[in-house]
């Protein structure tokens, strides 16, 4: 009980930090703003590849409203790839690593790190925010819609005599495999994030508090495409839209946690440290 009281109150230290006031917001408007850029390199991709996009196209359709959809599908079915087209994807990954870039800022304050030159920090910025939407992608595409998309594939592939067996593996190893690739990918995020070198076991913890934080969050997000997607009788497709912007926020108030989860943890090592000395 006196354990569950002192995690209670480190985490509720942790949640009153002055950055987690504004870094998860400014995390989460930023991921939001690069699904569009996104969702436009998909529907390039597959163009060059004559990979039909229709089913993301009926997913984009169920998920966002009409006015929103119209302006984007265009890109998405790969009609009218120019210049512009080239300027907005790139332009839009360049703005969304400033939530990256703010985690470097953020990690530095809470660690008392100095800040590096502004080019070297957006470089990590814009490597980080690729890795970011690639674990946001894989949460969306194998997790949250796993099962959508295995269907569409079995169909598309054309093997039903071993549907159940294909099925009950992937069903058995999605979690499992997901908190793997969550637990890398935050592992090696809280690594880099500061300007200044940081042990990897010191992030371990603030890793495993973001993958079984991100990991309950997703299978809720999850339960409602499934079950409450797309029957909200008042709101239509907003809706979807709506949960989708609060579950990126419960991601990105998670990591943020976890950066406060993982400079305790460096304190507590550093002090015991010094102690044994």
């Amino acid at each position: 009980m006196k354990k569950i009281k002192r995690v209670t109150i480190s985490l509720w230290d942790i949640i009153m930090q002055p950055e987690m006031a504004y870094l998860p917001g400014h995390l989460a408007f930023f991921l939001v703003l690069s699904i569009f850029p996104i969702l436009t390199l998909i529907g390039v991709i597959a163009s060059f590849f004559n990979i039909s996009v229709t089913n993301l196209v009926n997913l984009v359709h169920t998920s966002l409203p009409p006015n929103i959809y119209n302006v984007i599908i265009p890109y998405i079915e790969g009609k009218g790839f120019d210049s512009n087209l080239l300027f907005f994807i790139i332009i839009g990954f360049i703005l969304a690593s400033n939530g990256t870039h703010a985690i470097t800022l953020a990690s530095n304050s809470l660690y008392h790190f100095k800040n590096n030159s502004y080019l070297r920090r957006r470089l990590k910025a814009l490597f980080m925010i690729i890795l970011l939407i690639l674990l946001f992608i894989f949460l969306l595409a194998f997790l949250a819609f796993g099962n959508q998309l295995y269907h569409m594939i079995i169909k598309l592939i054309n093997i039903d005599y071993v549907n159940s067996i294909i099925f009950w593996l992937y069903a058995f190893l999605k979690w499992p495999f997901g908190m793997f690739i969550i637990y890398f990918n935050a592992k090696l995020l809280y690594t880099i994030a500061p300007d200044e070198l940081i042990a990897s076991r010191s992030t371990t913890k603030g890793a495993i508090f973001t993958t079984l934080g991100w990991t309950i969050a997703t299978a809720i997000f999850s339960l409602y495409i499934r079950y409450f997607g797309h029957y909200d009788i008042f709101y239509g497709s907003i809706a979807n839209i709506i949960v989708l912007i609060i579950w990126i926020y419960i991601l990105a108030f998670i990591f943020t946690i976890g950066i406060g989860i993982n400079v305790k943890n460096v304190y507590i090592i550093n002090k015991n440290n010094n102690n044994s000395k």
